[in-house]
């Protein structure tokens, strides 16, 4: 979970394929969840060679991943493969995924074997409210929501599950609740939740939006985070409304959290700082000033900024107009990833490629 690099992933990986070999309990699932983070085909084609076998025994946990493989349509027909095995030896987490795919005639005697089969942590307290949501007994499933709060102690981790499931099971009626858990997460350190409240707090399409809570997030963020992890705020931040730019600027020196971040090399941390001074500059010295910034983020390698470097030399945008160079950098934009660059190039008649 804490894997930064891919190095420290692949080394995780190795890992729990040694736990594998050693006959520990659980290494096997838990090394089929780490493959379906990797997005490449041999590591997916590992994890479904792990699951069959474990779903075959009847593992929920197993048949929820095979779904995560195959996509979420794929539900029903992952609860048709496995249905006998479902019935006759299913553990807790099988029964609960095969809860709302049942016969409602059939769904009162899997919940009385949930009940009995149930181990009353906070994964199972959780999977059973999940269950009854989705058949629609929504007060039962908050009744089960509760005894998961009990049982969450001081996870982060564990606070944020229970935003996100009064946020998918409920939706704007337990707004309240939601909101609670993902503030008990971040004041627990979870990053995670943080980006929940400002997915709430700072999006004006949101019931919650609310620039001055925003701005209380977006603080604390901009004077205890660093490097990658703050860029990536400042970024959310320079793409926020107007109304909560202002509320941050009220509690905190926006300029200086940007040219921190700048100042550690760091390349988006670069080019944000670049896009930050470039919507601020008043003139000419201070937009080449901008740019300068975003030429060094797009020499360190980041696509965003090679796309927007060469919009600025395409338009003479503090920098001289210079077709070549915006030629260029919108490939290697492309190249890079950045997905505007690409459909930009796409859009191209032959003789405008011809000429760069």
């Amino acid at each position: 979970e804490l894997a930064a690099t891919d190095n420290e992933r692949w080394s995780a990986l190795q890992l729990m394929r040694e736990a594998m070999k050693r006959g520990e309990a659980d290494a096997a699932i838990r090394l089929a969840g780490l493959l379906l983070k990797e997005s490449d085909a041999v590591s997916r084609a590992e994890a479904l060679r792990l699951l069959h076998p474990l779903a075959e025994r009847g593992s929920g946990d197993a048949l929820s991943m095979m779904v995560e493989l195959s996509g979420s349509g794929s539900e029903a027909e992952v609860f048709d493969r496995y249905a006998a095995i479902i019935d006759a030896r299913g553990d807790f987490h099988a029964l609960a995924f095969a809860l709302p795919l049942l016969p409602a005639e059939r769904r009162e005697e899997y919940l009385d074997r949930m009940v009995a089969s149930t181990s009353c942590d906070f994964k199972s307290a959780l999977r059973f409210g999940e269950a009854l949501s989705k058949i629609g007994r929504a007060q039962e499933a908050r009744r089960w929501l509760d005894i998961a709060a009990h049982l969450a102690g001081e996870s982060p981790w564990s606070f944020v599950r229970m935003g996100d499931s009064y946020r998918d099971w409920f939706g704007g009626a337990a707004s309240a609740e939601m909101m609670a858990s993902y503030h008990k997460a971040l004041a627990a350190g979870s990053p995670v939740a943080r980006h929940r409240l400002l997915e709430r707090y700072a999006r004006p399409e949101a019931a919650e939006y609310d620039p001055e809570a925003a701005a209380a997030v977006f603080a604390e963020a901009l004077t205890g985070l660093e490097g990658e992890a703050l860029a990536s705020i400042l970024g959310r931040l320079r793409g926020s409304t107007e109304d909560v730019q202002t509320a941050v600027a009220r509690r905190v020196d926006m300029a200086e959290p940007f040219a921190r971040a700048a100042a550690s090399g760091n390349a988006p941390a670069m080019r944000e700082y670049g896009l930050f001074l470039r919507d601020r500059a008043a003139d000419a010295g201070a937009m080449t000033e901008a740019m300068g910034w975003v030429a060094r983020a797009a020499q360190g390698g980041d696509a965003v900024a090679m796309f927007e470097l060469s919009r600025a030399h395409a338009y003479g945008i503090g920098l001289p107009a210079d077709a070549g160079a915006a030629g260029y950098w919108l490939s290697e934009a492309a190249v890079a990833g950045e997905p505007k660059a690409a459909e930009l190039l796409g859009q191209m008649r032959p003789q405008q490629l011809a000429s760069r």
